[in-house]
C-alpha cells in the first residue's frame, strides 16, 4: 500500500487525470457552495455536484476575509462545517494544483462504502454461501463437502431418499426430527472418503468428518454424522469399532437404524444416475414393501437394495420387500405434501 508521499509521487508522474472523484461531508459542503455562487439550487435528488479549480480558489479568496458569523450567511454553508471548510479548501486546493486537476465531481459514495465494497470483493465465495444456504450447519456441510469434491448429485439424490425413508418408517424407528437433520447431513457427506482413496472410502469419510471443523454442531452430532457415513457400506457396527466406541450409549441404537436408512438410500442411487424419482413405503405388520417409482432401468439399484434385507431385518424388527412400482406415476412422500 502506497503512503501518502509515494501516492502523490505516482500521482504526479502520471498524465492530468480526464476526470477526478472526491467524497467527503467537506467536499460535498464546498460542492453545494460553489454550485450557489453559479447561481444553481441544491436539490438532494437531481444536483450533479462539481466545481472546478478556478471556482475553489475564488472560494478560499472569499473565505479568508470574512469571521465565522458572514461565513455562515454565505448561501449553501453547511453549520457544521463552517470552521472545517476554509481548511479543507486550502488543502484541497493544493492536491488539485500538485496533480494538475482542473475540476472535481463529488461522489456520495465514501470510505465506508469502499470498504464495504472490497469486503464483498474479498469474501464473495462466503457471502454466497451464506445467501445460498442461509443455516450454518447446513452451510457448514456443503463447504466441507465442496472442499472433498463431492458428487453432488448423488449426494443429494441419496439424501432426499434416505429423509423420504425416515418419514414414512417413522413408525418404526420412533426416532424424533434431531435425528432426521444430522442424516441429512450424513447422506450429503457419506463418500467423501473418496477424496483419500476409493478402497475402504466410508473409513475415510468417519476420519474427514470428525475432522472437517464442521460449524455450529455439538461434539456428539459431529460423532453421530460420521458414524452414519461411516457404516453406510461393508461392517455394520461393533462394539469393538474405534469410531462406534465415540458415541454415547444413547445414540447407538439409532445410529444403527440411520446406518440402514443411508444403506437404502444409497444401493437406490447405484448407478449414480438419480434412477429412481420417488418411492413409497408400507407398513404390514411385521413387514414393510417399498414401492420404488422410476421411468428408467432401475435393475440395478432394486437388486442392491434388497442385499440389505437381513440387515433391515436385524435393526427395523420387520421382513423387507422392495419391487418396482406397477403404475406410472410418481408418488408423493408426507414430507412433500407438509
Amino acid at each position: 500500500m502506497l503512503n501518502s508521499s509515494s501516492a502523490f509521487g505516482y500521482a504526479k508522474s502520471l498524465k492530468a487525470p480526464p476526470r477526478c472523484i472526491g467524497s467527503s461531508g467537506a467536499i460535498k459542503s464546498i460542492a453545494i457552495i460553489c454550485g450557489s455562487l453559479r447561481g444553481e439550487a441544491y436539490d438532494d435528488e437531481t444536483s450533479k455536484l462539481r466545481f472546478t479549480h478556478d471556482e475553489l480558489k475564488s472560494l478560499i479568496a472569499r473565505l479568508t476575509g470574512m469571521n465565522r458569523s458572514r461565513r455562515l450567511e454565505i448561501a449553501g454553508m453547511d453549520a457544521r462545517r463552517v470552521d472545517a471548510c476554509l481548511p479543507a479548501a486550502t488543502l484541497l486546493h493544493l492536491v488539485m494544483k500538485i496533480l494538475r486537476i482542473s475540476e472535481i465531481e463529488y461522489c456520495d459514495f465514501a470510505l465506508r462504502e469502499g470498504v464495504i465494497v472490497d469486503y464483498i470483493g474479498s469474501h464473495r465465495r462466503k457471502l454466497q454461501a451464506r445467501a445460498t444456504w442461509p443455516n450454518p450447519r447446513m452451510r457448514s456441510v456443503i463447504q466441507l463437502a465442496e472442499r472433498c469434491n463431492f458428487r453432488r448429485e448423488h449426494a443429494e439424490q441419496v439424501s432426499r431418499l434416505a429423509l423420504h425413508l425416515f418419514d414414512m418408517l417413522q413408525p418404526l424407528h420412533q426416532l424424533d426430527g434431531r435425528y432426521k437433520e444430522l442424516l441429512s447431513y450424513a447422506a450429503l457427506l457419506h463418500d467423501v472418503g473418496y477424496m483419500i482413496s476409493q478402497r475402504g472410502h466410508h473409513k475415510h469419510s468417519y476420519y474427514l468428518i470428525r475432522n472437517g471443523e464442521l460449524k455450529g454442531f455439538a461434539d456428539q452430532e459431529i460423532e453421530i454424522i460420521a458414524n452414519i457415513a461411516r457404516y453406510h457400506r461393508k461392517d455394520r457396527p461393533k462394539k469393538l469399532h474405534y469410531s462406534y466406541q465415540q458415541l454415547e450409549l444413547a445414540h447407538r441404537k439409532p445410529v444403527k437404524k440411520l446406518a440402514v436408512l443411508l444403506r437404502l438410500a444409497n444401493a437406490l442411487d447405484r448407478t449414480h444416475y438419480s434412477v429412481v424419482k420417488n418411492l413409497k413405503c408400507r407398513i404390514e405388520a411385521e413387514h414393510v414393501i417399498i414401492d420404488v417409482w422410476t421411468a428408467h432401468d432401475a435393475e440395478l439399484e432394486l437388486y442392491t437394495t434388497r442385499r440389505h434385507e437381513n440387515l433391515f431385518k436385524r435393526e427395523f424388527n420387520a421382513t423387507l420387500t422392495v419391487h418396482r412400482a406397477e403404475d406410472d406415476s410418481p408418488f408423493v412422500s408426507d414430507s412433500d405434501e407438509n
